[in-house]
């Protein structure tokens, strides 16, 4: 994902599919665009896709709660 589609807030494939997975896709749509922004910052700062996959699933279980993660 390219920083432009960070700045454009543009979700990527699996963060939107494990979102809607977990009924989580309009709370994180919701969000303020600044949070959204540091998240998929967050996302796209991931290595390994083992960690992008971990990350994902921090975000949409947190989404799922109703609550952003800390520091973003």
């Amino acid at each position: 994902m390219a920083d432009a589609d960070v700045d454009a807030l543009v979700i990527p494939a699996d963060l939107q599919s494990d979102l809607e997975a977990r009924d989580a896709a309009a709370w994180f749509a919701a969000a303020a665009p600044s949070y959204r922004r540091n998240v998929l910052r967050f996302l796209k700062a991931a290595k390994t896709e083992r960690t992008r996959k971990k990350r994902i699933a921090l975000i949409a279980e947190a989404a799922a709660e109703g609550r952003q993660l800390p520091n973003y």
